[in-house]
């Protein structure tokens, strides 16, 4: 409720200034418009950055998308989502430590829920990259007993594969399947299990 309340108070107390604004002279109204507008691009530019970078990461130009998302991840107020982004494509291409101190900020930062977990599950990841095997699956474990989606059942799949015990792996990258027998990671995930298994 309160936050409805304080969207509303963003919303009214603008257009009551311009309409304020119309009423005493045209010009004036005109100006107020202009600078809300303008208010707006730069309050947003944070999301406008990284919709940037993800439109040049579309491309497959990495570069200039991580140019882009650390313009965003540098602008106060950048939504979480696209924070979370940036350190994943950090982890991606090998800066390990800054990717794990963004995703720490984050999560430390109480994010909505779907956020939160995707932060998690990245963070997993840079355990897993450290060298820790044993401590990843654990985390990642944790994380599927919490939360359950189709990157959970991808970096959990292929953890299980690692670990060895490909009755374990199998059993659950059915399961996986069955939940989304679409996803490219999950597919590869159980194509590698029956492989191994002979």
């Amino acid at each position: 409720m309160h936050k409805l309340m304080v969207t509303l108070l963003k919303i009214l107390i603008p257009l009551l200034i311009i309409y304020i604004c119309f009423r005493y002279h045209f010009w004036i109204g005109v100006l107020s418009v202009v600078i809300c507008i303008a208010y707006s691009f730069y309050k947003g530019r944070g999301g406008i950055y990284a919709s940037l970078g993800n439109i040049q990461y579309a491309k497959g130009n990495v570069q200039k998308s991580m140019v882009w998302l650390n313009r965003a991840y540098h602008t106060p107020g950048c939504p979480a989502q696209y924070v979370n982004a940036y350190g994943y494509l950090l982890l991606k291409s090998g800066d390990v430590e800054q990717a794990e101190q963004i995703f720490f900020k984050l999560l430390n930062s109480n994010p909505s829920r779907a956020v939160e977990m995707s932060a998690r599950l990245n963070m997993v990841l840079v355990i897993w990259k450290k060298g820790n095997t044993t401590e990843a699956i654990e985390k990642t474990r944790e994380i599927y007993a919490d939360y359950k989606n189709s990157l959970v059942y991808s970096v959990l799949g292929y953890f299980l594969i690692l670990e060895g015990d490909l009755d374990k792996a199998l059993a659950f990258n059915l399961e996986a399947y069955e939940y989304n027998n679409t996803n490219h990671v999950i597919l590869d995930n159980l194509g590698q299990t029956y492989y191994l298994s002979g």
